[in-house]
């Protein structure tokens, strides 16, 4: 069961560890004007991406009829605070280069061409310390994905044309306003 607080104070103890006066986070990657990074969050057939904003315009990436409709455009800033969040959790030190065939979920980051991902496996052939960070990043990965606003455009999974509809709402009722004059 998972505790109400644990992202609270998930986001405390990085507000406090990057206040102290000890030495700052080491970055493991910087996010640079253009470059493109995103982060994945897999957990059965959920799937939650977050892409930077100097790689893909919000427009583009959310109006694409093909695209995936739970990905989430954010700011530069906004990335380069989760890339050191998930740093300051020591997500790239213990990160694989590919997702493992038994892993329940799985957080991948893919920046520079590189992947890293790391994978909640199951206890028998894990450690409750393993699954214990893992849960650690994925409530960091979550609380940035769960802020983020995106408004996708296009068709939905029930095949509603939203863009088409809108349209259409809006014709109907000027033809409308119209009679009643």
């Amino acid at each position: 069961m998972r505790s109400a607080t644990g992202i609270p104070l998930c986001l405390l103890t990085l507000a406090l560890v990057q206040c102290a006066s000890g030495p700052a986070i080491k970055r493991a990657t910087t996010l640079g004007a253009g470059e493109r990074a995103e982060i994945v969050f897999t957990e059965g057939s959920m799937r939650l991406s977050m892409i930077n904003a100097s790689s893909i315009s919000p427009e583009t990436a959310y109006s694409k009829a093909s695209g995936d409709i739970m990905t989430k455009v954010i700011a530069d800033e906004q990335m380069q605070r989760l890339l050191d969040g998930l740093s300051a959790l020591d997500f790239f030190s213990r990160a694989e280069p590919a997702r493992s065939r038994e892993a329940k979920a799985a957080i991948e980051v893919v920046h520079r061409g590189r992947r890293h991902v790391m994978a909640r496996r199951p206890l028998k052939i894990s450690s409750v310390k393993d699954v214990g960070d893992f849960h650690q990043c994925a409530a960091l990965v979550r609380y940035f994905y769960d802020n983020a606003r995106a408004y996708h455009t296009g068709v939905n999974i029930r095949g509603n044309d939203f863009k088409a509809l809108n349209e259409k709402l809006n014709k109907d009722a000027t033809k409308r306003v119209k009679e009643r004059r």
